[in-house]
């Protein structure tokens, strides 16, 4: 009994062990697509920013990145920069975060490979811009002025 009970003990403690590798790699990943260290990185633009919907999964604050302890999770906007130049933006309700409070879908284009600008309609004028730091077919990292968020792929939500 004690052989199989130290047995469990020493297989779970190597699953936890891989788990928090995995999770450090990870945080380590999103640290450098945030940060830049390895360059601006852009693979398949048009096919990886419209493949699917984005989902906001950690940030770092303009002036402090410095470390991996700079890096935050985000609240789970969600992001759909569909093949029709239009940006289906749903943010988190504050007082319901299972649910989504704002709904938008902005007109966007992609400026010089690697900037999002996002267009007023009615003004028909640049409103903002994003830099694509990191675009992969399973990751998107932009710098957004104040802030640097890191995105994951998601389902469609309707």
């Amino acid at each position: 009994m004690k052989t199989t009970l130290l047995a469990f003990f020493s297989f779970a403690g190597i699953l936890l062990h891989g788990q928090s590798d995995a999770a450090t790699k990870a945080r380590e990943h999103m640290f450098r697509a945030l940060t830049v260290a390895d360059g601006v990185f852009i693979k398949d633009l048009e096919t990886n920013i419209s493949h699917s919907p984005w989902e906001a999964l950690a940030y770092m604050e303009e002036g402090s990145m410095l470390s991996m302890d700079d890096l935050n999770e985000a609240v789970p906007d969600y992001y759909y920069f569909q093949s029709n130049n239009l940006l289906q933006l749903k943010l988190i309700d504050a007082k319901n975060p299972e649910g989504f409070g704002t709904d938008l879908t902005i007109p966007y284009r992609i400026d010089g490979g690697e900037t999002i600008l996002l267009i007023n309609p009615k003004a028909n004028k640049v409103e903002d811009s994003w830099d694509i730091l990191y675009l992969d077919k399973n990751y998107l990292a932009l710098d957004m002025g104040d802030i640097r968020v890191f995105f994951i792929h998601t389902i469609i939500k309707e």
